[in-house]
C-alpha cells in the first residue's frame, strides 16, 4: 500500500508540511546507500491451478535483489511461450528473461496466440476479451487486451495460449463496445490476427528473425567507468610525497581551476587511482596495472596512484610488493574532500568515495570518467580516448543509447556547479577557487555557434533548416568535426544515408578514431546495402578495441540473415 499525498494544504500547513518532509527524508536515505526496497529479492510464483502458488524465485532465475519497478510480458523470440522484461531502478535498468522450459525443436508447437485488432472500437482493441473453450476443460479461458500494466510499462498485447489449436473447440471476443462476436476456430497452430468484424482469424507471418539472445555474464551489475555528459574541471590538488625514507618529504600541486570554466592539466591523461593498503581490492587492481605498465607507457597515459592512508613507509611497501613503476603520494584529508565533495555532486549521494576510484583526468585538466570500484587494465586502455572527444562525442559515449545527442539537456556542471558542491561540504578555499571561474565568458567561434542553432532547428524538428546551419558552420570550418557529424546524424534521420555516408567519411578523414562516426557510417552502409563496406568499419572498430564493435557485429548478422531471407544478392 501507498500513502495517500494531500489534496490541498490545511490551513495551519501541517498535514503538507509533513508529507514533503517526509520526503526529504526519503532522499535523504537514497543519497546515503540505503534501498528504496530494503535489499529484498524479487519474487516469482507459481500457480498450481488448485488455488495454491509456490515459490520458484530462485530455480526460474528471477530472484536478484533488484529495486524492480514493472514486469512486462511478450514472446521476445516467438517460440510461443511467456517470456518476461524487467525493469528496474537501478543498473542494468532492463532485463529480458528467456522462457526455456520448453525443448527448442518443439518451438512454436501446441501454442496459439492471438491478436486483437479493433475496426468499430478502438483499433488496438483495447478493453476487448478473449473467451475461448477447450476440449476437455470446464469453464471458461478468459483473456483482456490492457493499455498498460506496472510502472511506466506495458506488455505485448498478444495473447498467447498454453494449448494446440486442435484443442480449442470455440473463440469469442467481447469487443470494447459490448459487441460479442464468435470466430471460427484456427486450424493450426501458431499466431492469429482476430479483427472485429471479420469472423474468421488470419493468419500472422511476423517479418524477419528474432534476434539471437546471449545469457548476461553472473557479474552484471558490475559497470565500466561513467563517462560525464560533459567534462567537470578538476580542482586544484596539494598531494605529499614522502622521501625515501619515508619522511614528509615535498609537496605537490597539480590541476586548478582557471577563469572562463577551464582546467590547469599537465599537457598528458592522468589516472588518479584512490587507494589503501587495507584494501585487497585495490592492492589486486595497482598489481594488475604494473604487469601492464609497458603498454599503458605506449598510450602516453600518466597514472598517479593517491594513497589515503597517513602511514607512508607502509604504502611504500605495499606498493613494492605489487611492483608499482608509476608515480605516487598521499592524499591529505583536504585533497580526499575535494575529490570527494565531486563524486557526491556528480552521483547526487552522500556516500564517501569508496576504494578503489578512479578520476580520468584529459590533458586539459578535465574530468572525463570516474570509475567506482577496480577497473581492469584492458577496460582503462579502452577508456582512453575519452581524454580527446569533442564534446558532442562525450555526450554520445554517456548516453545510456547512443543516439541524437542534441536531444538530451545537458547539465550546468560549470562554475555554479563545482560552487555548490565544495559548499555543501564546507570547503571555503575550493569555493572560492570554484568562483574564480567566472571572471572571463568565453567566447565561441562562429562555426560552434551556427552548430548550435542547427541542434536548436533539430530539437524543434525542423530538420531542413539544421542541415542548413550545419553547413553553414562548416562553411566557415571545414574541420569542425562536431557540426560534420551532428550532419551526418541529420541526413540519416532523414532517411538520406548516401548524403551521410558524406557526412562520415569527412569526419573520419579528420578524426579517424572517431568510434560513433565508424559506427553510424557501416548503419548507412547497410541502409544502401553496401554490405561488404559496412564490415570493413566493424573490422576497424575491432582493430581499434572500440565497444561498439560486437554491437554492430550484431547489427550486420541479422540484418545479412534477413536479406538472405528475403533472396536478397547482398549488395556490394
Amino acid at each position: 500500500m501507498v500513502s495517500r499525498s494531500p489534496d490541498e494544504r490545511r490551513e495551519d500547513g501541517e498535514e503538507a508540511d509533513a508529507y514533503l518532509r517526509g520526503w526529504r527524508a526519503i532522499n535523504t536515505l537514497m543519497r546515503r546507500g540505503h534501498s528504496w526496497s530494503g535489499h529484498e529479492r524479487n519474487v516469482a510464483h507459481l500457480n498450481l491451478g488448485d488455488g495454491t502458488f509456490v515459490d520458484v524465485s530462485h530455480v526460474a532465475g528471477l530472484d536478484q535483489e533488484l529495486d524492480g519497478r514493472a514486469l512486462a510480458t511478450l514472446d521476445f523470440d516467438r517460440d510461443g511461450d511467456t517470456d518476461l522484461l524487467l525493469t528496474g531502478r537501478q543498473g542494468p535498468r532492463v532485463w529480458l528473461f528467456e522462457n526455456t522450459a520448453a525443448d527448442p525443436k518443439d518451438r512454436g508447437r501446441g501454442r496459439v496466440g492471438f491478436f486483437l485488432r479493433g475496426t468499430a472500437s478502438n483499433r488496438e482493441a483495447v478493453g476487448a476479451r478473449l473467451e475461448l473453450r477447450c476440449r476437455g476443460e470446464e469453464g471458461v479461458l478468459t483473456r483482456s487486451v490492457h493499455a498498460g500494466q506496472g510502472f511506466l510499462a506495458q506488455s505485448s498485447r498478444w495473447i498467447r495460449i498454453a494449448a494446440p489449436a486442435s484443442e480449442i473447440e470455440s473463440v469469442e471476443v467481447v469487443w470494447p463496445g459490448g459487441e460479442r462476436e464468435a470466430f471460427s476456430v484456427p486450424d493450426a497452430d501458431g499466431r492469429w490476427v482476430l479483427e472485429e468484424g471479420r469472423g474468421v482469424p488470419r493468419p500472422h507471418a511476423p517479418r524477419g528473425t528474432p534476434p539471437e539472445l546471449r545469457a548476461a555474464p553472473e557479474e552484471t551489475t558490475r559497470s565500466g567507468p561513467v563517462v560525464l555528459a560533459a567534462p567537470v574541471p578538476m580542482p586544484s590538488l596539494e598531494l605529499r610525497t614522502p622521501d625515501a625514507g619515508g619522511a614528509e618529504g615535498s609537496v605537490l600541486r597539480i590541476f586548478g581551476l582557471k577563469p572562463g570554466g577551464k582546467g590547469t592539466g599537465t599537457g598528458r591523461p592522468v589516472v588518479l587511482n584512490l587507494w589503501s593498503a587495507d584494501c585487497a581490492p585495490c592492492l589486486r587492481e595497482l598489481r594488475a596495472f604494473a604487469a601492464e605498465a609497458d603498454r599503458l607507457r605506449d598510450e602516453n597515459v600518466a597514472f598517479l596512484a593517491l594513497c589515503v592512508d597517513e602511514d607512508a613507509e607502509r604504502a611504500r611497501t605495499a606498493l613494492d610488493g605489487v611492483g608499482w613503476p608509476f608515480a605516487w603520494a598521499l592524499a591529505p584529508p583536504e585533497a580526499l574532500d575535494r575529490l570527494d565533495a565531486i563524486h557526491a555532486a556528480l552521483f547526487n549521494t552522500e556516500e564517501r568515495l569508496a576504494l578503489p576510484t578512479s578520476f580520468l583526468v584529459d590533458p586539459s585538466g578535465m574530468i572525463r570518467a570516474i570509475q567506482r570500484g577496480p577497473m581492469e587494465p584492458e577496460e582503462l586502455l579502452r577508456s582512453l580516448d575519452l581524454a580527446y572527444l569533442s564534446p558532442a562525442q562525450q555526450l554520445q559515449r554517456a548516453l545510456p543509447v547512443p543516439d541524437r545527442g542534441w536531444w538530451v539537456q545537458l547539465p550546468d556542471l560549470g562554475p555554479g556547479f563545482l560552487r555548490g558542491a565544495f559548499a555543501r561540504r564546507g570547503l571555503l578555499d575550493a569555493e572560492t577557487e570554484a568562483s574564480r571561474m567566472d571572471l572571463v565568458v568565453e567566447s565561441r567561434s562562429p562555426a560552434e555557434i551556427l552548430q548550435s542553432f542547427g541542434r536548436d532547428h533539430a530539437a524543434r524538428g525542423d530538420f531542413e533548416a539544421a542541415v542548413s546551419a550545419m553547413r553553414q558552420a562548416l562553411d566557415k570550418d571545414p574541420d569542425f568535426v562536431p557540426a560534420r557529424f551532428d550532419l551526418g546524424l541529420l541526413l540519416q534521420r532523414m532517411g538520406r544515408p548516401h548524403d551521410a555516408i558524406g557526412a562520415y567519411l569527412g569526419v573520419l578523414e579528420r578524426a579517424p578514431g572517431h568510434s560513433q562516426a565508424r559506427f553510424n557510417l557501416a548503419l548507412a552502409y547497410l541502409e544502401t546495402r553496401q554490405f561488404k563496406s559496412a564490415r570493413r568499419e566493424l573490422s576497424e572498430l575491432e582493430e581499434r578495441g572500440s565497444p561498439l564493435a560486437a554491437e554492430l557485429e550484431g547489427v550486420i548478422e541479422s540484418v545479412e540473415r534477413a536479406e538472405a531471407q528475403e533472396g536478397g544478392t547482398g549488395g556490394d
